[in-house]
């Protein structure tokens, strides 16, 4: 049996049904440990939700706020947007963790499940060595080529960027942000006129290849490459600005 954590969070639109094939398709010989829970940090920091409400109003705009909610709202009415609900449907164990996933606690929760792989996905805080310590592989899904686009975001930024090919990287979690060194890339065109069909077929493209990982009995790692080197942040008003004058749409 290879006993597998996730760190994740309870991200709405997306994670339902990725994290469903998850469950389902991995090899029988893979055991979900437990699913830890972490708070949305979509700016990097903890922030309150009026906080971060106002700020996604001055950043992406009345539309995008109003057409996030409508989405929120039917995913919620089709009961597909809360992640608790699917792991207890599949009697799997999960945490919600309020506070820093590197305290002391969460590191020697996490050293006593005696996981051999702890797979991030969608992972809202940055690991420090002593939690990425407490597992022999400790992995992270981000959804880039990387080094291109590491950081924040990187739906955003590809297609404001007009990458010709995008794509997941699967790789192994260093102090670093996001320098680790790649286990498995997924290449495919970038053909996308929104930023919800890109992580639309990014997080599924993803899933396949954290499937493809968990099912392999090796693993082999590569450094990532010197060129082509960009760290993005949180989009600015002037970038959302810049993408809408592409033509582009975030839904």
């Amino acid at each position: 049996m290879k006993k597998v954590i996730v760190i994740t969070q309870n991200e709405p639109l997306y994670l339902y049904e990725n994290i469903e094939r998850l469950l389902l398709e991995v090899d029988p010989k893979v055991h979900f440990s437990k699913f830890y829970i972490l708070r949305p940090r979509e700016y990097g920091k903890n922030m309150s939700q009026i906080s971060r409400f106002l700020k996604t109003i001055r950043v992406f705009g009345l539309r995008f706020v109003f057409n996030y909610i409508i989405r929120r709202l039917f995913r919620k009415l089709v009961g597909k947007d809360d992640l608790k609900k699917l792991l207890k449907k599949h009697s799997i164990s999960y945490e919600l963790v309020t506070g820093d996933i590197n305290s002391e606690m969460n590191v020697a929760s996490v050293r006593k499940l005696d996981a051999k792989i702890c797979v991030s996905i969608l992972g809202s805080q940055i690991f420090k060595s002593d939690i990425i310590k407490a597992v022999p592989v400790f992995l992270n899904l981000h959804s880039s080529l990387l080094p291109k686009h590491r950081g924040m975001l990187p739906s955003f930024w590809s297609i404001l960027k007009q990458d010709e090919e995008v794509g997941v990287s699967v790789f192994q979690v260093d102090v670093g942000i996001d320098t680790g060194p790649i286990v498995l890339q997924k290449r495919i065109k970038n053909n996308f006129k929104s930023q919800a069909d890109f992580i639309r077929v990014t997080k599924n493209l993803g899933i396949s290849a954290i499937i493809e990982v968990l099912n392999s009995d090796t693993l082999s790692f590569k450094d990532q490459s010197n060129y082509e080197i960009s760290y993005n942040s949180m989009p600015e008003r002037s970038d959302v600005l810049r993408f809408y004058k592409l033509g582009k749409r975030f839904f």
